[in-house]
């Protein structure tokens, strides 16, 4: 077991004093048998109401509510996450759960959401238009999702893009380049276009050789493999997830999860402001 600090601190200033609305926080990673939260703290400037909820996706959420004019708002999320993923996932670490047949299978009708998509696998590119049957052995399966992840970060240049929103896989196949919610949306696309269910995901992610070395906010994405479940695949860096990825919160698609969302009341042509920083780093466990 790993712990892993986190820092997120995000600042909007205001030239003029405005009035907050409710805004939707969703900063504290979930729970699992891979990672456990040990402890979090939540510091809101100027002083909010604070409601929890689960969203239908059972992400945590926040719900802050502002009854002060402020011309600042500042929120700093500080986590210690317990990492028990202790390598980057593999085949030989599955079981399917098929071969039991005495286990439960679960309902497909569940997954149809996850499998909407504008595009056919012929609007990809013939390097990336790799045979995905979803009829194929979940073992063929993993194997080929994890050669399209190489294949995505061979084929595409990553870039830091600090524009809000998420490029269309169509934008990205024409510009090579994107970001990391960029290429986890186009490769969702490209799965769900042969038949996978597919969500996104957004969290952390620790690494010495990934820019920006103290840690960022992080996206990829989980496929559905039948007896397997859900399982992590990044094609930013080329693999299946590893310890490095801290997961916050899952959704169909990238616009229902940003990690603060909110708005303001305030005089016409106010103008704001917005700095971010995120520190993520390995800690002792001692």
């Amino acid at each position: 077991m790993k712990l892993i600090e986190i820092d997120h601190l995000t600042e909007y200033r205001f030239d003029q004093i405005i009035q907050l609305k409710p805004h939707q926080l969703i900063l504290r990673p979930r729970d699992g048998f891979d990672q456990r939260v040990k402890a979090s703290t939540l510091t809101i400037s100027p002083n909010a109401a604070l409601h929890w909820q689960r969203d239908a996706s059972d992400n945590n959420v926040t719900i802050a509510s502002f009854d002060q004019p402020t011309s600042r708002l500042k929120i700093h999320s500080h986590l210690i996450v317990e990492q028990y993923r202790a390598q980057t996932l593999t085949l030989d670490q599955l079981i399917n759960k098929a071969q039991y047949s005495d286990l439960p299978i679960a309902d497909s009708a569940i997954l149809t959401p996850f499998l909407a998509t504008q595009l056919e696998m012929t609007q990809f590119p013939p390097e990336l238009a790799c045979s995905l049957p979803v009829d194929a052995a979940p073992q063929e399966s993993f194997l080929a999702l994890e050669h399209l992840c190489q294949t995505i970060k061979t084929c595409f240049s990553y870039q830091i893009r600090e524009a809000p929103g998420t490029q269309s896989a169509v934008e990205t196949m024409a510009l090579q380049t994107g970001s990391c919610r960029d290429f986890a949306w186009f490769m969702m696309e490209l799965v769900r276009s042969q038949g996978y269910a597919a969500r996104f995901l957004s969290g952390y992610f620790l690494h010495q050789n990934f820019k920006p070395d103290n840690g960022a906010t992080h996206a990829w994405l989980e496929v559905w493999l039948p007896g397997f479940g859900w399982l992590g695949f990044d094609p930013t860096v080329g693999r299946p997830v590893g310890p490095e990825h801290i997961a916050v919160a899952s959704s169909m698609s990238p616009q229902a999860i940003p990690p603060i969302a909110g708005s303001f009341t305030g005089p016409p042509g106010t103008q704001s402001e917005l700095i971010v920083n995120v520190q993520v780093r390995s800690v002792s466990s001692s």
